[in-house]
């Protein structure tokens, strides 16, 4: 090999070290909230530099743990916390997956009052089986990451868990913004958070049940005021999201976003 070959080989090999140190650094130290295209059900994450928190992660169709690896730094195979808003499976399936994959810190959810749906049993055999409990959350919590702050606004102690769709609901202050999240809480549910007169004024909502006209009122975004709305939704055969709540978001002129037509949708 000739000196100049040597020089070049080198040359990129130094290339090649630089762009993955940079890399390296660029995913180590980056800020986002991803509301993953899991398909019908919902999947987010908000990564804090080298700490995640994952709340839902879709159904079992391994699209949440492929969202994850995208956004993930390859190093990073802990998740500090994850966030079962509920139990259904296409809010709970996907943790099945990411658990074997990824090591996990804290388990959160709505605990021992779980509805026992054959996937939650399943979920709490496999947390049961690491050796892991699942914490309960319940309104006035808050934990998050060095720069995020979650506030647990929903269920109260004497809320009905029995319904089938009550969910955990929470705001998420980070990236400068305030995040609604809200699982597939449904309006008659609202009106316990609304009795509450909390301040649940928001930037982003994400919307209830992807999109069902059971999770969306007129006198929720009049509280909320959100700037944009998330809609995590896919094929489906339930008619989400309705054209009601569409009709509610556009004559408030809000900003609908979509990942069945967006893909992931990212904050920064």
């Amino acid at each position: 090999m000739t000196r100049s070959k040597i020089y070049y080989f080198l040359f990129l090999i130094a290339i090649f070290i630089f762009t993955s140190f940079y890399i390296f650094f660029a995913q180590a130290q980056s800020q986002i909230i991803v509301f993953c295209n899991v398909g019908q059900g919902d999947g987010i994450l908000i990564k804090d530099g080298l700490e995640e928190i994952v709340i839902d992660s879709g159904p079992k169709n391994s699209r949440m743990l492929q969202c994850l690896q995208k956004y993930l730094p390859f190093f990073d195979r802990k998740i500090e916390k994850i966030i079962a808003s509920h139990y259904d499976a296409d809010h709970l399936a996907g943790f099945l997956e990411i658990i074997d994959y990824y090591e996990v810190g804290e388990i959160y959810g709505l605990g021992g009052k779980m509805r026992e749906t054959e996937i939650a049993l399943e979920w709490r055999d496999k947390i049961q089986k690491l050796g892991k409990t699942e914490q309960t959350l319940v309104y006035g919590m808050r934990l998050g990451t060095d720069n995020s702050e979650l506030e647990v606004i929903y269920p109260f102690l004497n809320s009905n868990y029995a319904e089938k769709n009550t969910s955990l609901v929470s705001l998420v202050q980070f990236l400068d913004k305030r995040f609604l999240l809200t699982g597939d809480l449904e309006i008659m549910s609202w009106q316990e958070v609304f009795s509450k007169y909390l301040n649940i004024e928001a930037d982003i909502l994400k919307i209830s049940h992807h999109g069902s006209k059971n999770g969306t009122s007129s006198k929720l975004l009049e509280k909320v005021r959100p700037n944009e709305a998330v809609i995590s939704v896919g094929k489906n055969s339930y008619g989400h999201p309705h054209k009601e709540v569409l009709d509610l978001l556009n004559d408030k002129n809000i900003k609908i976003r979509r990942t069945d037509i967006e893909n992931d949708i990212i904050y920064r």
